[in-house]
């Protein structure tokens, strides 16, 4: 029954979550002799075994699961996972391979496939795979967030750029997809431009902080030490429990050596921290 596996998965996941990894595995391995044709069911319980590092166990299921379900792209990336993890990497390289040509938007496969190709120094190969899932999937955000990641391995600066620039278009709202887009123009020089998309993105966010910091450390660098720390003031005034914007004003009083306006901090410091 559907619905049973659904809550065999949540018990399961709840005793793993109070530390009873004994219980955990015996109640999967329970579960999926009564439900052996769900595929989650599954993946669970290799996933135990994964992170038993009973790697011979989890192949065993994972490869009972593939002859029930050969077409079922989860299984595929699991066991690729499994595979990975265990340093057996081109048959992962296999797995992923084939978890991607079944699903299109099944992205975890996709960015398993680009940054394990990057890591074998297969920067080339990485870049193929993430133009062809901006193909398949042409209004998927996360497609050209992947695609930025395999240029900036391959130092394609301008591809790289125009496809974060095309994942905020899609997900303008995505503060991700932005910071990844300020980030990559600072990294590149092109602090004024940073600004502006971090300023356009503040304006759509509700002045989000982590935009405003980021945008105040570049100030800083700048040698605009005014401006920075009245953008930084202002998101901590507005956003006071934001934890990012207090670790970085303590970091700045601390390499202004400020020591006494430290000390205060740390006499009495807010909720936040």
């Amino acid at each position: 029954d559907p619905e049973d596996s659904r809550v065999g998965i949540q018990l399961a996941r709840e005793l793993e979550s109070l530390g009873r990894k004994d219980e955990h595995l015996e109640h999967l391995r329970s579960l999926h002799e009564a439900c052996p044709h769900v595929v989650a069911v599954a993946n669970e319980l290799a996933m135990a075994y994964d992170d038993r590092r009973e790697f011979a166990a989890a192949e065993k299921v994972y490869r009972a699961s593939l002859a029930r379900f050969p077409e079922a792209p989860t299984v595929h990336g699991c066991y690729a996972d499994s595979l990975w993890k265990s340093s057996r990497k081109e048959e992962a390289l296999e797995q992923v391979a084939l978890a991607c040509e079944i699903s299109s938007t099944y992205l975890w496969a996709w960015r398993a496939q680009v940054y394990w190709l990057a890591s074998l120094d297969r920067e080339e190969e990485a870049l193929e795979v993430a133009r062809r899932l901006v193909q398949l999937q042409p209004t998927e955000p996360g497609s050209y967030d992947l695609l930025a990641s395999a240029c900036r391995s391959n130092y394609l600066d301008a591809e790289g750029q125009q496809a974060l620039e095309r994942a905020v278009a899609l997900a303008p709202n995505s503060l991700e997809y932005v910071s990844t887009l300020a980030g990559w123009h600072r990294r590149h020089g092109r602090n004024e431009e940073a600004k502006v998309v971090l300023q356009e993105g503040r304006g759509r966010m509700g002045n989000h902080p982590t935009l405003a910091v980021a945008e105040a450390e570049i100030l800083r660098g700048e040698g605009q030490f005014k401006d920075a720390r009245e953008l930084l003031r202002e998101a901590l005034e507005a956003f006071p429990d934001h934890v990012h914007s207090w670790e970085t004003y303590a970091n700045w009083l601390l390499n202004d050596r400020r020591a006494d306006e430290l000390v205060e901090l740390a006499k009495d410091p807010p909720p936040a921290v």
